[in-house]
């Protein structure tokens, strides 16, 4: 399990889209602490499945499923919004 720490860019319901070092990863919300905007998060982010992620500021935990990621931002924000059925 390699951990890797990302920012969150864009939410969309319960879809977030996390920069990171190699590129942008699609998450979606299962349980637990609501991301948002600028949130900081730590977790297992380059491999497909169920997840917990660690919000570095508080500690709290979400329960995600990686959807995608090392994806440029451009084609993780247009994949997020498909899955997510919304064209903001």
């Amino acid at each position: 399990m390699t951990m890797k720490t990302g920012t969150v860019i864009k939410e969309l319901g319960d879809y977030y889209v996390i920069e990171c070092r190699l590129g942008c990863t699609i998450l979606e919300w299962f349980g637990g602490a609501l991301l948002s905007e600028g949130s900081v998060i730590k977790g297992e982010l380059e491999s497909f499945g169920m997840k917990s992620v660690i919000q570095v500021a508080n500690g709290n935990e979400t329960k995600v499923w990686v959807e995608d990621f090392l994806l440029d931002e451009a084609e993780a924000l247009e994949k997020t919004r498909e899955l997510s059925g919304r064209t903001e």
